[in-house]
């Protein structure tokens, strides 16, 4: 026969298998719509993955990413989106304490400075008794010195 080889092994199979290499799958990231924010917190996420959560009625999305380890703690990360076209608007980050609680705490420090001022009027009486003590005894000692030097 043309093209024999009496030395190739035709009897016997390739017995290896295919192997391949494993490679490091990229993590998926999903997007949900929720309605709010507390449901992100309970919303389980595999380690490897995060998933971007769309809060409605609010131009927010939180994304939340696991680490790699079913150890590691969620990491959570806040955008605004913002139109294009628009531009930001800055934050008013000023929080403002409710009238009732503004007025109560006012009437309670107003309380407090009376009492500090009593307090100091007390302290400034009971010195004063102190320092005409001091005076007194001063007066007496100089005349009993005197007394005795004579």
């Amino acid at each position: 026969m043309y093209g024999y080889n009496p030395y190739q092994q035709q009897y016997y199979p390739n017995y290896q298998q295919n192997v391949v290499p494993q490679q490091n799958v990229a993590s998926q990231s999903n997007t949900m719509a929720i309605a709010t924010e507390e449901e992100v917190l309970k919303y389980p996420v595999a380690p490897g993955n995060s998933i971007a959560f769309k809060i409605d009625g609010q131009p927010l999305i939180i994304e939340k990413s696991m680490g790699t380890s079913q150890f590691d703690s969620p990491k959570y990360e806040r955008y605004r989106l913002i139109k294009e076209g628009e531009t930001p608007k800055a934050e008013d980050k000023t929080e403002y304490i409710p009238k009732s609680v503004y007025e109560d705490d006012r009437h309670h420090t107003d309380d407090s400075i009376e009492q500090i001022k009593t307090s100091i009027d007390e302290l400034t009486t009971q010195l004063y008794d102190e320092i005409d003590s001091i005076k007194k005894i001063i007066s007496r000692n100089r005349v009993k010195k005197e007394n005795t030097n004579d």
